[in-house]
């Protein structure tokens, strides 16, 4: 998502630098169904803030975010930029949104059933006039899938998965755990998106220390004698009986 143009037209898209980022109009008028129910207001720095957070949601999607909270909060502080854009992030989704668990365990285990376990790349499957093969079959299960589901399935081992408790537990908890991986994903502007993996893609490519395990198993036992610690053996003690 890029930042909106404001009715100046001045245009983000990146990170708003050292200097005091101008808030358009549209953003403070998105933001009308929280000031009005929350106290106290934002400052003027926190309301540089919350648009450079939240400045690349646009006013259609913020305003709906916003007024969602303020129809639904039982306290009347105002929300962090963390809670609009998780509730934006719901919006935006909409009908694309996880499963909920049971509707994924529903999905995850009639597909298991029906996924091909043949490993022979020669061998078809004839379903509806079309042939295929295992491999073929298989993306065509998966793509029917919710997205979410299909990914939590793949993870989990789409031979694996079987109709008793101690399964269903961990496929929930498989489940849940990337749902919430990929809401926090894709809670973050795109900018930020990019310049995290920007860094991560450098720190992979720094040389790692690298040792040579051969040259140092080859000195063991080697070094100088002059180099050795002498230790004296300890000798029994010994006491005189008168």
């Amino acid at each position: 998502m890029q930042r909106h143009a404001n009715t100046d037209g001045d245009v983000g898209g990146a990170p708003p630098s050292t200097a005091r980022e101008r808030v358009p109009q549209w953003f403070a008028a998105a933001l009308l169904p929280l000031t009005t129910v929350c106290r106290p207001g934002l400052t003027e720095e926190q309301v540089q803030g919350y648009y450079a957070a939240l400045g690349d949601l646009g006013p259609d999607v913020l305003m709906a975010a916003a007024s969602k909270i303020a129809a639904s909060r039982v306290y009347p502080t105002y929300p962090t930029p963390g809670e609009i854009r998780r509730e934006a992030t719901d919006i935006v989704a909409g009908h694309s949104a996880a499963p909920s668990f049971g509707e994924a365990w529903s999905i995850a285990l009639c597909a298991s059933r029906r996924l091909s376990t043949v490993t022979d790349p020669a061998y078809r499957i004839i379903r509806n006039g079309r042939v295929m093969s295992p491999e073929e079959f298989n993306a065509a299960i998966f793509q029917a899938m919710p997205p979410i589901v299909a990914k939590t399935l793949r993870l989990f081992g789409m031979n694996s998965l079987t109709e008793d408790e101690i399964c269903r537990s961990q496929f929930r908890k498989m489940y849940e755990e990337t749902v919430e991986r990929e809401r926090s994903r894709r809670m973050l502007p795109a900018v930020l998106v990019a310049r995290i993996e920007a860094i991560g893609n450098q720190e992979r490519q720094k040389p790692s220390a690298e040792f040579d395990l051969a040259a140092i198993a080859s000195k063991i036992g080697k070094e100088p004698a002059a180099s050795r610690l002498d230790v004296p053996l300890l000798r029994p003690r010994t006491e005189s009986v008168n």
